[in-house]
């Protein structure tokens, strides 16, 4: 046993997860597993569907406009911004911790408002708590239930 990350390592191996065991290195296997490129895949995967599927859903004449981003609009930020193994990394190490949405959502914050000081998306987040970065986080925290679905805290 490697340490890829270490607590969904004991995690697998307390709850016998096969599934989160494969893929953070305990179980043998021909190549080394990388939970947090299997997340990233998974992640910009699912954010692609949700801007396919708003492609193909027609507004309804009815609806408010809103000032904020539609989940399809977040969806596109993310995937122009670009979802990489490093921007997964932290996350998936906290989540053997017990880390939920806020706390996935601060760290992944301060890395974005690093990269990207001056967009209105970065000071979208640093002002709004309960919005859009909620969609990233609750999407991020799902991918990793995929990948890891026994060990939860």
């Amino acid at each position: 046993m490697d340490g890829s990350n270490s607590g969904v390592q004991h995690l697998s191996l307390a709850f016998r997860d096969p599934i989160g065991a494969a893929a953070v290195n305990v179980l043998p296997c021909d190549r080394p597993a990388d939970i947090y490129q299997m997340v990233a895949d998974k992640t910009i995967a699912t954010l692609k569907e949700i801007v396919k599927n708003a492609q193909n859903t027609p507004v309804a004449e009815n609806e408010q406009e809103d000032d904020r981003p539609s989940d399809a609009e977040l969806a596109q930020w993310w995937l122009d911004f670009g979802i990489t193994r490093k921007t997964c990394k932290t996350n998936c190490m906290i989540f053997a911790y017990g880390s939920k949405q806020r706390g996935m959502g601060t760290q992944i914050l301060e890395e974005i408002v690093k990269a990207v000081r001056n967009t209105p998306v970065a000071e979208n987040e640093q002002d709004d708590r309960s919005g859009e970065n909620t969609q990233r986080e609750r999407l991020r925290q799902n991918v990793l239930r995929t990948k890891c679905p026994k060990p939860t805290v």
